[in-house]
């Protein structure tokens, strides 16, 4: 039940146009552009290699875009950049017409006559990055590489009309291009973001932006999404006023505008539609959640057999054969019988499964800010790309998220939460605002049991369980994996946690396939460089699992803006077996650290010939900030407790 598609048609499209007269684009193939001498000598102190230009037009109508770049390699570094990666989203685009040269300083050039190979990138929970990857031949200082390719948008999905500025390298000059819908009547405005001085200019039927100078971007983990500090210009459509329609009756900050009520009312239609089968919906009921259970039971169990559906948006066909025999699902009984459907085919389904059990259910439509911020004043329908359920359960209103592959009842996936969305009802809709997420509700469990050996190392048993949005993420990011690269991922995770040069061994882990156990892991390490020995001491830092982000947040300088995208907590707990023949002579006290934003507490404790390290961090209070000195002070102030050491001694008579 994809509602953005019909919304396109319906509300900025005359109707005459089909989509699948969207999906022809054209095929010519043009020169190459011609190189200037000023190119040809280009050259900046300090860079490796420079975008000396880039190129790139959309056409909407036919659902294609063209992207060309012309690259000089100034060093011996630089020429890493002759290798290409072209990354797309699998089921979205498809990356056609791959050409690339490579023209030597004698302005001789090579054609790239190589195998262009895919190599998947990030698997983010619906979305599946991959990339087209080449390597142009001969690259030497002073080449000059160029390259370009076509992307098709597939079946219903319709190309970005947003331009990202700026790239990894210096970009010297790049010229924007796109060419509007020709049969639409709504007006085409733009916004823009680092964008100072200039704005893009009509030449004939085609939006153009030119631009130069831009500076390389600056990648930072726990970052915005790219879309929100990038320099960018982004395009929309301002639908026309066709008729009045009455808005929903909400207090003042709930009631939508004209554009959001006719959008809310349309939607609501057809989801309407695509919920009304009474019969089966009262028989799988009975079936799965009689009267006489407690209402929040009843719930629980339609959830459940709502999320036994397969989710295509997460686990796609398995082969082409396979696609071609599934069709598209127009109403909920068929995902009932057929057993499968898209993450909105299961949050109406669920919807309506509550709805014929006697819950007050409304289907939401929610933005996901893993990917943009969604501003209500830009009437951009793409950004409202989730769906959540509300139930009225007595007195309270409570969100579900059952098109969430492995999302726990009762808890929301991240990136829609904290975000607002639209409430349907009839007539059109209001504005919510679903929760912030509770750090209770996340955390990581770590129980370590150690020794020490003969070598001077330490080594032994560690016990992680995550739950909440950590271990929602690491489900829905192995799906495409087998047990044995599930396993190789937890292990590079855990060595990361550790000091530097550590083993981890990963015994059990699961289970990767439910919802609502906890994700755990058995892992076997071996640490080494943590012990300092003298004829009568051993000096040990008890604090061998590295506290959350703190290795982020190790530069005094940043660049982005720090966001943190949900709240969690860390309970880490380090048990030392004290070795024969020592004693404790001193241990560390107590520790407390408390922000604004997140605290975390520290003990030590001796009983039975066993120290035992406790520590408890959590960050709850902080999603966004600018001010990353308070947020580098925090864990600057953890890393520093960490160092605090346990001093054993020599027992006397040994």
């Amino acid at each position: 039940m994809r509602w953005a598609p019909w919304i396109l048609v319906a509300f900025f499209l005359r109707p005459q146009l089909s989509l699948s007269a969207l999906s022809q684009g054209s095929k010519d193939k043009a020169e190459w552009p011609s190189l200037a001498e000023e190119e040809q000598k280009w050259s900046v102190p300090g860079l490796h290699a420079g975008l000396l230009y880039r190129e790139e037009h959309t056409d909407l109508e036919k659902s294609y875009s063209t992207h060309f770049y012309r690259v000089k390699i100034l060093t011996n570094e630089g020429r890493r950049y002759g290798n290409i990666e072209i990354v797309y989203s699998r089921g979205v685009v498809e990356v056609k017409d791959i050409q690339a040269r490579t023209i030597q300083p004698d302005g001789s050039a090579i054609p790239f006559r190589g195998q262009v190979f895919d190599k998947p990138i990030a698997r983010v929970r619906k979305l599946r990055l991959l990339a087209k990857t080449f390597t142009l031949p001969d690259v030497q200082v002073g080449s000059i590489l160029e390259y370009r390719y076509r992307l098709e948008w597939k079946g219903d999905s319709t190309p970005a009309m947003r331009w990202t500025l700026d790239h990894q390298l210096y970009t010297h000059r790049a010229r924007f291009s796109l060419r509007p819908y020709s049969v639409t009547s709504s007006a085409l405005n733009w916004r823009s973001k680092g964008l100072v001085g200039k704005q893009p200019v009509w030449q004939g039927e085609v939006q153009v932006l030119e631009i130069g100078d831009l500076p390389p971007f600056r990648k930072e983990e726990l970052m915005p999404p790219e879309e929100e500090v990038r320099p960018s210009l982004e395009f929309y459509y301002q639908a026309p006023m066709m008729e009045y329609i009455v808005p929903v009756e909400g207090g003042p900050k709930e009631m939508l505008d004209d554009f959001w009520t006719r959008v809310a009312k349309f939607v609501n239609e057809k989801s309407d539609k695509f919920m009304d089968k009474d019969r089966a919906l009262r028989e799988t009921v009975a079936a799965v959640a009689p009267a006489g259970d407690p209402p929040d039971a009843r719930l629980r169990k339609l959830y459940e057999r709502a999320q036994k559906i397969r989710n295509l948006s997460y686990l796609p066909p398995k082969s082409n054969a396979e696609a071609d025999k599934l069709v598209e699902n127009k109403n909920v009984e068929e995902v009932l019988r057929r057993g499968y459907g898209n993450d909105s085919d299961i949050a109406a389904l669920f919807v309506a499964l509550a709805r014929a059990a006697g819950f007050e259910t409304s289907l939401v439509l929610v933005p996901e800010r893993d990917r943009t911020f969604f501003a209500p004043e830009v009437h951009r329908i793409q950004g409202l790309n989730g769906e959540l359920a509300m139930v009225k359960i007595g007195s309270e209103q409570r969100f579900f998220d059952p098109g969430s592959l492995y999302c726990p009842f009762g808890l929301i996936s991240w990136e829609k939460t904290a975000v607002q969305g639209i409430r349907l009802v009839k007539g059109g809709g209001l504005w919510v605002h679903t929760p912030k997420p509770v750090g209770a509700d996340t955390r990581i469990r770590r129980t370590l049991r150690l020794h020490t050996t003969d070598q001077g190392r330490l080594e032994g048993d560690l016990r992680v369980g995550f739950t909440g949005q950590e271990a929602l993420r690491r489900r829905q990011e192995a799906q495409d994996q087998d047990d044995l690269g599930r396993r190789k991922d937890l292990e590079n995770e855990i060595k990361r946690w550790l000091p530097d040069g550590s083993f981890a061994e990963v015994g059990k882990a699961g289970p990767w396939d439910q919802a609502e156990p906890p994700l755990e892991a058995e892992i076997h390490v071996r640490v080494s460089g943590m012990i300092a020995s003298t004829a009568r001491r051993m000096i040990i830092p008890l604090s061998v699992l590295r506290a959350g982000n703190g290795a982020v947040f190790r530069s005094t300088f940043r660049a982005q803006p720090v966001y943190i995208p949900y709240f969690y907590r860390e309970d880490d707990e380090v048990v030392l077996e004290i070795p024969p023949g020592y004693q404790v002579e001193s241990l560390p006290g107590p520790g407390k650290i408390e922000t604004a934003f997140g605290r975390c507490e520290t003990s030590h404790e001796l009983a039975d010939r066993e120290i035992r390290f406790r520590r408890q961090e959590a960050v709850e209070g902080i999603l966004q900030t600018g001010s990353y000195r308070e947020l580098r002070g925090f864990f600057e102030a953890m890393r520093v407790s960490d160092e605090n050491r346990t001093v054993l001694q020599v027992v006397a008579g040994h």
